[in-house]
């Protein structure tokens, strides 16, 4: 217990940043913003304006290299398709459906809760979220997605930015829908592909062991999350090192559509918590009002 909270601190947080170490990084940051609030009001605002910039160039960095993602895209797809073969596909084909059919729902029930509190038309919200679901797509990181969810969320759809640029990347690194949703369907994939019968105990064990095992994949790469499907399967006493290769063989799929599920949570679950414009705007009033109404002392 005591090493966990240990390499929760990042030694050295330019090589955490490297690495892609989601949790050490977000920990930096929010130690690093708690000790800006006790600098003196002019230093931390010129520090807070020269990083903001950095925001920005990088932002206006990723919408120059997406442009050229979805050919790039393609051409991997292309190459790891004629390299392995449509077999694999084939034999792949029931767990990709399912996979397909989990991210679908995942998306229909992020844009009808974005919707909601939005206010907006369901058809309209798709239309504005168009964008961040190119961006996940094309470059299959919920990282490099995440500026495009602030920027969608706060300018377009109105949320209060400061609540919005806060929770993005805290529930990136928390909710990883994605990783756990391959780890379940993959877990439930190997045991019918062996003929494994799986009883209500151990549905939710593979349930709980998705879930905790899914948090600890901030900053991996597809192919080691996908390595970790063993240790589910090693609960089950399931042998997953011969169907290992058939889901690097749709790594590319599965890459896309954990990408896609945990970037419209992460949406999704910000648009519940953050305050709307117009809320903020009918707060304000409302306290402007109990003002008013009090009587002079």
């Amino acid at each position: 217990g005591h090493s966990i909270f240990l390499d929760l601190v990042p030694n050295n947080v330019f090589n955490a940043l490297a690495a892609g170490q989601t949790i050490q990084v977000l920990l930096f940051c929010l130690l690093f913003g708690l000790a800006m609030g006790k600098i003196p009001q002019p230093s931390s605002l010129s520090l807070s304006q020269a990083l903001n910039a950095v925001y920005r160039a990088c932002t206006v960095l990723t919408n120059w290299f997406v442009w050229g993602l979805p050919f790039a895209t393609f051409v991997l797809i292309a190459d790891q398709t004629a390299s392995t073969g449509t077999k694999p596909l084939m034999l792949m084909g029931g767990y990709l459906l399912v996979m397909g059919l989990s991210c679908l729902t995942f998306l229909a029930g992020a844009f009808a809760i974005i919707a909601i509190r939005s206010r907006r038309s369901y058809w309209a919200t798709i239309k504005t979220l168009q964008p961040l679901l190119m961006v996940a797509i094309t470059t299959r990181s919920t990282v490099a997605s995440l500026p495009w969810v602030i920027n969608l969320l706060s300018e377009r759809l109105r949320f209060n930015l400061v609540v919005v640029e806060l929770l993005v990347p805290l529930q990136a690194a928390l909710l990883r829908t994605g990783p756990a949703l391959v780890y379940t369907s993959g877990a439930l994939f190997i045991a019918q592909l062996y003929g494994h019968q799986l009883a209500i105990p151990d549905l939710l064990l593979v349930g709980v062991v998705s879930a905790l095992l899914a948090l600890t994949t901030g900053g991996m790469g597809s192919l080691l999350i996908l390595s970790q499907m063993s240790i589910v399967c090693g609960y089950l006493k399931l042998p997953f090192e011969a169907a290992f290769a058939l889901f690097v063989a749709v790594d590319a799929a599965v890459d896309t559509l954990m990408t896609l599920s945990s970037v419209s949570t992460v949406a999704a679950s910000t648009a519940m918590i953050a305050p709307s414009h117009r809320e903020t705007v009918q707060s304000a009033e409302t306290i402007a009002q109990d003002l008013e109404a009090e009587p002079a002392r």
